[in-house]
């Protein structure tokens, strides 16, 4: 094919046209790239500068420290598709976009989920770097130790530093491996229900994860979503806690939910500052909560929300 004057013209100014993906994955680190991609999320903004996860339907983009004003940041919502042009470089393992300028074009894309369970532990998963994934069937693994010693399911900060609003890291395993995911707090702030969900987290449960395929010296996802499979396969009964109330059926498990101090709930009921635990029996057949049973030397015979 017969290259146009147009196109000689922008190489000899040194420009670099739309790469595919698989072009970008190709280009040498330190090399100029021009990519077009639709917003997945946006992680911060900060001295007009945003950092943002970008996807096509050929692979991810991280977008470090993107040149941007604050109102075109209110612009980048999820499906936004635009141009970006900066240099491709890696940090520990994660190749990204830095030094980038952007502007906005034509398209809108929202990327669905690909299971990315079984390609952990494997050399493919990088292939998938910075992708919106999920994984099924984890296991909690202890993440650390508190201040007394005991195990712990998660973590301010990768080394316990932090405190509430900072990252929050925590282990899971799958096949006998295990792996660090972290909530990023500029991604997922304090306030959002995954944060409490991984506050939540039991050494032991079995949960569903979902998040983009970042790297941090091997694979290290920002998790953006978490959902509750299986309690620990250990006994849970503490003295006084509720049984499962005869003649109701078979019950998949037991959930703690949160009751406010106004409400101190049972006897039972294990007070945490201004919250107090109450053990309940969800059923197998059924979305809805029902009574909890206490034994009547507790002094509460049933108890609903």
């Amino acid at each position: 094919a017969e290259t146009s004057a147009a196109e000689t013209s922008a190489a000899e100014a040194g420009e670099v046209s739309v790469m595919s993906y698989e072009e970008y994955m190709a280009a040498e680190l330190d090399s100029k790239v021009v990519i077009e991609a639709s917003v997945q999320a946006k992680q911060s903004w900060w001295e007009d500068k945003a950092t943002v996860y970008a996807q096509d339907e050929d692979g991810a983009y991280f977008l470090y420290n993107m040149a941007c004003s604050k109102e075109d940041y209110e612009k980048l919502v999820p499906g936004a598709t635009i141009q970006v042009t900066g240099y491709k470089t890696e940090w520990s393992g994660e190749v990204e976009i830095i030094d980038a300028t952007f502007e906005f074009v034509d398209g809108e894309f929202i990327a669905e989920p690909f299971d990315a369970t079984e390609l952990l532990g494997k050399d493919e998963l990088i292939d998938h770097q910075n992708q919106l994934a999920t994984f099924k069937g984890l296991t909690v693994e202890p993440a650390g130790k508190d201040a007394d010693g005991n195990d712990v399911a998660f973590l301010y900060n990768w080394d316990g530093s932090g405190s509430e609003g900072d990252d929050l890291y925590f282990n899971v395993s799958y096949n006998g491996q295990t792996y660090s995911f972290v909530v990023e707090s500029y991604l997922c702030d304090a306030s959002s229900d995954v944060y409490a969900a991984v506050k939540a987290l039991e050494i032991g449960q079995t949960i569903d994860a979902e998040g983009f395929l970042y790297w941090y010296e091997g694979v290290n996802p920002h998790i953006t979503s978490v959902t509750f499979c299986q309690e620990p396969k250990k006994d849970r009964y503490a003295p006084g806690q509720p049984h499962a109330p005869e003649g109701t059926g078979p019950f998949y498990s037991y959930r703690s939910i949160y009751w406010m101090a106004t409400h101190p709930g049972p006897p039972w009921a294990t007070n945490t500052g201004l919250r107090s635990i109450i053990w309940i029996w969800i059923p197998l057949n059924s979305a809805s909560i029902i009574s909890r049973m206490a034994p009547a030397s507790l002094g509460a015979a049933a108890w609903t929300i």
